[in-house]
C-alpha cells in the first residue's frame, strides 16, 4: 500500500515521492483519494484493508459467498467496505476486476493474470520481508516450512527466497 500510494503521489507531482514523504499533508491527500481493492477468500482481504487504513486511503474488499463471517468482521474491522459476491473466488475476482477498472480503483490482488503481474509480485515481496523477520528469530535455518498455500502467493515467495539461499 505504501509503494502505492507513493506512486501515485509522484505521479500526480511529476517528480519521485519517497517514504519520508508519507506522511505530509500532500501525499496523505493523494492516499485519501485512492481506492484500493480485492477478491479475497481470507487473509490478504484483512491485509488490504489494514493497509489502506495505515495510509489513510479507502479500500472495498470484495468476498464471495463461501467466506466465514468471522473472516468479514475481521476486513471490516479495519474500515474496509465489504462487497459480498455469490459465487466462488474466481467470480469475486472478475467482479472485483470489472468493478475497479469501471470506477479507476486500483486492484491489489495478490492472483495475478496476463498483464497484471506487477502488484502481486509487490504483494510477494511483502510475504518475504515476513519470512525475513521470521528467520531472524531462529537459531539456524530449518529444514522443512510448513504453510497455507491459499492461491499460491505466500508458497512462491518462500519458495523463491529458499531457492536463493
Amino acid at each position: 500500500m505504501i509503494r502505492l500510494v507513493l506512486e501515485e503521489a509522484s505521479r500526480q507531482f511529476g517528480r519521485d515521492v519517497d517514504v519520508p514523504e508519507l506522511h505530509t499533508p500532500e501525499v496523505k491527500s493523494v492516499a485519501g483519494g485512492m481506492i484500493v481493492s480485492c477478491a479475497v477468500d481470507g487473509n490478504h482481504g484483512r491485509s488490504v484493508a489494514y493497509g489502506a487504513k495505515l495510509v489513510g486511503a479507502k479500500c472495498a474488499i470484495f468476498v464471495h459467498s463461501g467466506v466465514s463471517k468471522e473472516r468479514i468482521s475481521a476486513i471490516a474491522r479495519y474500515g474496509a467496505q465489504v462487497i459480498r459476491i455469490e459465487g466462488n473466488y474466481d467470480d469475486s475476482v472478475a467482479e472485483a476486476s470489472r468493478v475497479a477498472a469501471t470506477n479507476g480503483w486500483v486492484t491489489v490482488s495478490d492472483t495475478s493474470w496476463t498483464g497484471y503481474e506487477r502488484i502481486p509480485g509487490l504483494v510477494m515481496q511483502g510475504y518475504t520481508a515476513l519470512l525475513s523477520e521470521a528467520l531472524r528469530q531462529l537459531a539456524e535455518l530449518p529444514t522443512h516450512v510448513f504453510i497455507q498455500s491459499g492461491v499460491g502467493g505466500v508458497a512462491a515467495a518462500i519458495a523463491g527466497h529458499f531457492r536463493s539461499c
